[in-house]
């Protein structure tokens, strides 16, 4: 009788591990809480398809689920997650499955192709003119805005165009078709007329 019994016992566990693990519920996939990890179920790996980490959900339209956290949870990647505001959170490498905070911006010029230059000391990556992912805060700034600065005072590019610096903040252009912007170059605020693409 105990022979039996352990054999379906086993069965069962078998017939368990093969049960697909989907989560389609938005508030839990955009959640910054994660999905514990269960190791009864591992995505069956496809040929050029980028699959869940062991132990996490199916992925979902080649959105892979991917390890973040210590101890590590199950979030899936394209979305903010865990991550910080104007951030997604995306697979580090093809080698593991851990995944990485990327400010969103910053995504769309990787996929697009568009350089994206970094500060000599690795710290900062510039995604435009406009913005800049900080890796020692782990946040995304626009430049011309307070960013990581004292209050009045803006996030802007220094003389050398690959670092940051903190300087006042640019006074208000009383001309509506205008902004008033900081200028690298001058070291100074700018008056900059603004494009309507409107019509």
């Amino acid at each position: 009788m105990s022979k039996c019994s352990a054999t379906i016992s086993v069965t069962a566990q078998v017939e368990f591990a093969q049960v697909e693990r989907i989560v389609t519920t938005l508030a839990v996939i955009d959640s910054d809480e994660g999905i514990p990890l269960d190791y009864n179920y591992n995505e069956t790996i496809k040929e050029e398809e980028l699959t869940s980490a062991p132990g996490c959900p199916k992925s979902i339209d080649g959105f892979p689920w991917v390890y973040y956290g210590d101890p590590p949870k199950c979030h899936l990647s394209g979305f903010r997650g865990p991550c910080g505001e104007n951030q997604l959170l995306f697979l580090k490498d093809f080698e593991s499955n851990e995944g990485v905070c990327v400010c969103e911006i910053c995504e769309k010029y990787l996929i697009s192709g568009a350089p994206i230059q970094v500060s000599p000391d690795k710290r900062y990556k510039f995604c435009g003119p406009d913005h800049v992912y900080d890796k020692t805060s782990r946040q995304c700034y626009d430049l011309n805005a307070q960013g990581s600065c004292e209050q009045a005072q803006w996030l802007v590019k220094d003389s050398s165009g690959v670092n940051v610096k903190c300087v006042p903040e640019c006074p208000k252009s009383e001309e509506s078709d205008k902004v008033m912007k900081y200028d690298h170059n001058k070291g100074e605020c700018v008056l900059m007329v603004t494009v309507n693409f409107s019509g």
